[in-house]
């Protein structure tokens, strides 16, 4: 199967628009890297919220709707300050290369702890997905 997600990167945007339309959620916030700019540090990203598919899904500008195919993956659990887990993307990286897997798209992260709670930023986690080919 897949998943679907709304997807912005306007986080406050995107919560408002899932509260409005009232969509059940399907798992946990995700961030998927779209393009991962090594030199200059820079990334693009969505940052989608999965829900359960509906026959009639409102069109609202700046709003896209995406489905994720399932793919094969190395995968890192990340305790701490969401600002820094890209170090478990290298961490990853590192290991494909060092184990001959072939990187195919950039890292993809799914966020179990919600940082506004006042949640110590230690034990916030996330899982980090490296998509490799087969």
């Amino acid at each position: 199967g897949s998943d679907m997600c709304i997807t912005d990167t306007y986080y406050p945007l995107l919560t408002s628009f899932v509260e409005h339309f009232n969509f059940k959620p399907n798992g946990v916030p995700i961030v998927k890297i779209k393009e991962w700019r090594h030199n200059s540090g820079t990334l693009e990203f969505d940052f989608c919220f999965p829900i359960v598919r509906t026959d009639s899904l409102p069109q609202v500008e700046f709003i896209t709707y995406k489905t994720f195919k399932k793919q094969r993956v190395l995968k890192a659990e990340y305790f701490g300050n969401y600002f820094t887990s890209d170090r478990a993307w290298y961490e990853l990286i590192q290991y494909a290369n060092k184990n001959g897997y072939k990187v195919d798209h950039s890292p993809i992260e799914y966020f179990y702890t919600n940082p506004t709670t006042g949640i110590n930023e230690s034990d916030w986690k996330a899982e980090i997905f490296l998509p490799i080919q087969n």
